[in-house]
């Protein structure tokens, strides 16, 4: 490790035991020692100390002995004597005002005020620009607590996602990027940092699936419930045609779901829905409806996937991930939506995609196999299967373009995967400086494996139906495979270094987000960055928890936003 960028931590100095000890001073441990940065082991030694009354009783709590800290003399924190589990923004609010404040000389400009930071601690300053800081921190972390947009657009948990985290980004950023900027979401997935970002910064969006990046251009502005309504209006006569074309050649079939979901509920009901899956005819059991052969029907719109009616789903998915009629109201609203262009389009299709990823019946919130029904689920899955379709997505699209009508700035898309990305964002007229913001996956989880369903829903192209998930075959190219897809952490280094260099080339700042049970070893990236580019490192951190596929124990770990920011 560089010994100008990095050093081995101290014991020796209260402070920073203090800080490290609650995780307010971002460290990274490799090759079972822990490192921080010399620039914040540089200022917290020349400045930050703790205050002379440092067991102060605090009158609000009986017989509780706060912590104080001095930023120096004009400004001082005060801890609770056990700090309890923060939001990730007050980690970032934190470590930015620590750093702010000890690079920021200046004289007492104000009268000494007093007043809570974050809950359960306490600031007092005579430094109107640490006051301002401070009134600016909680602004923000106000608005995206109040941000409902990624509310609608991921209702079911997608591997990976920055919700619980947007404010920690923003935060950590905010110091290093001004409002003028431009931030570039090179692997947006759920769309859940674009849409935080996008509350300050003009925002652009890629990933390598397309179904990711309408999710972030839906999390952004530009659209309304007026123009909703409208687009409502023009595709239900759409909707209908399809599904009444769908319901001549299924026929029987859908009559008996509904009998089934109306049913009294007794012993006799999980044998009565099993013995219905197993003789509806889907591409995998070989079966076919009077006069419509399925395989034959696929093939035809392989070659002409325009042709109607649409039963994609109600020939692959149905009783699987959805129930019968869903599966029929998804193609036909689907049908509807291919006659949409531009921003109609856009908001349609990401209204459906969070419909069906929160009505889908599945592990986890994922596609990646079917549930297994049985008599433990079975009315569950039922109830949840009996819903409509159509009025969630209603709901959603309506939702969706209230809360677009009352944001700012539009989320830009860019086509991925990211190679192409980022040499198609050298040819955008942008005049701004720009922040490439990278959240590459931290292990060799195949998203496009398991969110096959979603992707399929937006290509609409009848792939191969494969395995037990019934994904598209990933042998004929059908099925994204990333490169960060691998057990080497030689090769997922190489593929870091090599990416965050490619940004830094082409003159941008990066933001890369990764955590301590990643495969990549963080110290290795950060020292090979800096040895080959002209650049500086600042480190955030944050304790978190990360919630793993199948319902397994959460695990905590640290998040980290990494910057490599041009030296001027």
């Amino acid at each position: 490790m560089q010994h100008d960028h990095i050093v081995q931590k101290s014991n020796s100095m209260d402070v920073i035991s203090f800080l490290l000890s609650n995780k307010l001073l971002p460290v990274i441990k490799a090759e079972n020692r822990t490192y921080c940065l010399t620039t914040d082991i540089n200022l917290i030694e020349k400045h930050l100390t703790f205050a002379d009354n440092k067991l102060l009783f605090a009158n609000n709590q009986n017989n509780l002995f706060n912590t104080v800290l001095s930023l120096d003399e004009h400004t001082t924190l005060v801890f609770p004597s056990k700090i309890k589990k923060l939001d990730p923004h007050i980690y970032a609010a934190i470590q930015n005002l620590i750093r702010s404040g000890l690079r920021c000389r200046q004289l007492p400009d104000i009268p000494e005020t007093s007043f809570e930071y974050f809950p359960g601690i306490i600031i007092s300053t005579t430094l109107s620009s640490i006051e301002t800081l401070i009134k600016e921190q909680i602004n923000r972390f106000k608005i995206l607590n109040d941000d409902n947009l990624s509310q609608f657009a991921n209702t079911a948990y997608y591997m990976g996602s920055k919700k619980s985290l947007k404010s920690f980004l923003c935060e950590s950023l905010y110091q290093h990027v001004p409002v003028t900027n431009v931030i570039f979401d090179l692997m947006c997935g759920s769309g859940s940092a674009s849409a935080g970002y996008n509350r300050f910064w003009q925002t652009y969006a890629s990933d390598a699936l397309d179904f990711c990046k309408i999710l972030a251009i839906i999390q952004g502005g530009g659209y309304s419930r007026e123009r909703a309504e409208n687009c409502i209006d023009y595709i239900q006569p759409h909707i209908k045609q399809n599904f009444d074309q769908l319901s001549i050649i299924v026929g029987k079939y859908l009559e008996e779901e509904d009998h089934i979901f109306h049913m009294d509920i007794d012993d006799s009901l999980l044998n009565k829905y099993l013995s219905f899956i197993n003789k509806t005819p889907v591409v995998t059991n070989n079966k076919n409806y009077f006069q419509f052969h399925i395989v034959e029907e696929i093939d035809k719109r392989k070659i002409n996937k325009k042709l109607s009616p649409f039963c994609l789903f109600t020939y692959y998915f149905a009783n699987k991930y959805f129930g019968l009629r869903q599966s029929m109201e998804i193609d036909s609203i689907r049908y509807g939506i291919s006659r949409l262009k531009g921003h109609d389009y856009y908001w349609a299709m990401g209204s459906l995609i969070a419909t069906v990823s929160f009505l889908g019946t599945n592990y986890g919130g994922h596609f990646a196999q079917p549930i297994k029904i049985c008599k433990k689920n079975i009315y569950e899955i039922l109830e949840k299967r009996s819903m409509s379709i159509t009025s969630e997505f209603i709901i959603r699209f309506l939702s969706l373009a209230y809360e677009s009508s009352i944001s700012e700035r539009y989320i830009l898309p860019i086509d991925g995967p990211w190679e192409k990305a980022l040499n198609s964002l050298k040819s955008v007229e942008v005049s701004r400086d720009v922040m490439v913001y990278i959240d590459a996956p931290y292990s060799r989880e195949e998203y496009s494996r398991y969110y096959h369903v979603l992707e399929t829903l937006v290509m609409y192209n009848y792939p191969s139906c494969i395995g037990t998930g019934l994904a598209p075959n990933k042998k004929l190219n059908e099925r994204f495979s990333s490169s960060f897809f691998t057990r080497s952490k030689k090769k997922i280094n190489t593929l870091f270094i090599d990416l965050i260099s490619s940004v830094l080339r082409n003159n941008w700042n990066c933001a890369w987000s990764y955590s301590d049970n990643g495969i990549a070893d963080i110290k290795v990236i950060i020292e090979e960055i800096v040895k080959c580019n002209n650049t500086n490192v600042e480190i955030f951190a944050t304790p978190f928890k990360h919630k793993p596929q199948g319902g397994a124990r959460s695990k905590k770990v640290i998040e980290y936003l990494i910057l490599f920011l041009k030296k001027e």
